[in-house]
């Protein structure tokens, strides 16, 4: 349970206007959500994406979910990410954990996350479900990569262009 009302608590994207019903487009939401600055819980439901969402200029980013029951849905047939870390000042830490990134069509060929200019990236017990590319790293990334599942083997995995000192 998530606290909604602390200080300091973790903002919770149903706070902000995301309804998990895989109905509603909760791009802009789940934008506010991330471009907060603070840790970010995805509750339990089924979240509509119609739109690439790029992060600029955020230090850290922690997103949270509750596993498989924590469901981005990207509705995009074009080539473009699901979410994009970018920055023109290196972005220090990225965490992703206990989410579901899906694809609706899989005629998409871009990335579910790509990060650029991030230093140190943790993906942990997330699920890419039809993706044909999870993972995108540009530039300085660390990488940490635990407990990636892949349901269809066919696609793409992990594509690391220009970094250094990668774990996967």
């Amino acid at each position: 349970t998530h606290n909604r009302m602390s200080q300091n608590a973790p903002v919770n994207v149903k706070d902000v206007g995301a309804v998990g019903d895989d109905v509603a487009d909760v791009t802009a939401a789940i934008t506010s959500a991330l471009v907060s600055g603070a840790v970010v819980y995805i509750p339990k439901g089924t979240y509509k994406i119609t739109s690439s969402i790029s992060l600029n200029d955020v230090t850290d980013l922690f997103v949270f979910g509750d596993g498989e029951q924590s469901k981005l849905v990207y509705e995009v047939s074009g080539g473009a990410d699901m979410l994009v870390v970018s920055s023109g000042n290196p972005i220090k830490r990225s965490v992703f954990r206990d989410l579901c990134f899906f694809y609706a069509t899989t005629t998409n060929g871009a990335p579910a996350l790509t990060f650029n200019q991030s230093e140190d990236v943790l993906i942990e017990n997330c699920v890419f479900d039809r993706c044909q590319l999870k993972l995108k790293l540009a530039t300085r990334a660390n990488v940490f990569s635990n407990l990636v599942k892949n349901y269809h083997s066919n696609r793409s995995g992990i594509v690391v262009a220009n970094a250094t000192d990668c774990i996967i």
